[in-house]
């Protein structure tokens, strides 16, 4: 009898990359976490990543936005009693930096405009590394595959 591996269990989350004229990435701040993200969330079960990206902005924001493009596909390998991650960023719609945004008040309490040169004072290595990398890999019209926010070429 041959036995097989048991196959890896793997959560999606799914997010957007949204920028303002300056160039500058939204970033929302929920309240059990102390350092920010990108707007975006879990995939839920019979949901495709662009679909929760999208189904998350409208619960995150108050706005219906539509991605575009994946950007970047992230791997973070299981930890914490945790399963692995499969972390989706897509390219979000460019908005005026005057947006208004409803947050959910159980979730976020705030939503900033954030330079890329000062993404690490925001967010955890890996995530600012996953968004400099979505940034490049918007300005190249390409995407990118990241191991915890490492590229393959950099492991």
């Amino acid at each position: 009898m041959t036995t097989h591996p048991e196959p890896a269990l793997l959560r999606a989350a799914a997010g957007a990359l949204i920028q303002d004229a300056a160039g500058r990435v939204l970033l929302v701040h929920p309240l059990e976490r102390e350092c920010w993200e990108i707007p975006g969330g879990v995939v839920e079960r019979d949901e495709s990543p662009p679909e929760a990206a999208e189904r998350e902005l409208l619960e995150e924001l108050g706005l219906a936005l539509r991605v575009g493009r994946l950007l970047v596909v992230d791997y973070v390998s299981p930890r914490d009693g945790h399963d692995g991650l499969l972390n989706f960023v897509f390219e979000g719609p460019q908005l005026n930096e005057e947006a208004e945004f409803v947050l959910p008040p159980e979730e976020l309490d705030q939503a900033c405009w954030v330079r890329p040169t000062e993404l690490d004072n925001y967010l955890i290595p890996r995530m600012a590394a996953r968004i400099r990398v979505s940034l490049e890999a918007r300005h190249q019209k390409t995407a990118h595959y990241l191991n915890s926010g490492t590229t393959t070429d950099e492991r």
